[in-house]
């Protein structure tokens, strides 16, 4: 008998798709002076965790929380944008809606 490999589920296909959105989002961002690229590279730190979280299922809600609060941040601190914010908000909205 032959043992194919297990496919995975169209919600994990969805889910790691997501956050490969994210990582498109991040790498989108601009770092033309050092203040965005010390917020970019701060945003890009956390979500390698939260991702890396998020895709092995520990307390995926959380990790989605805690970026939400570091882009935030990054963005109270006059380090990211409005317009890059809303961005970054936007793909990991996709996130949570694939959990």
């Amino acid at each position: 008998s032959v043992t194919l490999p297990s496919l995975p589920s169209v919600r994990d296909a969805v889910l790691r798709a997501a956050v490969a959105g994210v990582d498109s989002t991040l790498a989108s961002l601009s770092t033309d002076d050092r203040e965005q690229r010390r917020a970019v590279e701060a945003l890009q730190k956390s979500w390698q965790r939260a991702g890396a979280d998020i895709v092995a299922g520990k307390k995926p809600q959380d990790a989605v929380a805690g970026f939400r609060d570091d882009i935030d941040k990054q963005q109270q601190a006059g380090r990211l944008g409005v317009l890059e914010a809303e961005a970054l908000r936007l793909a990991v909205g996709a996130v949570a809606a694939a959990l």
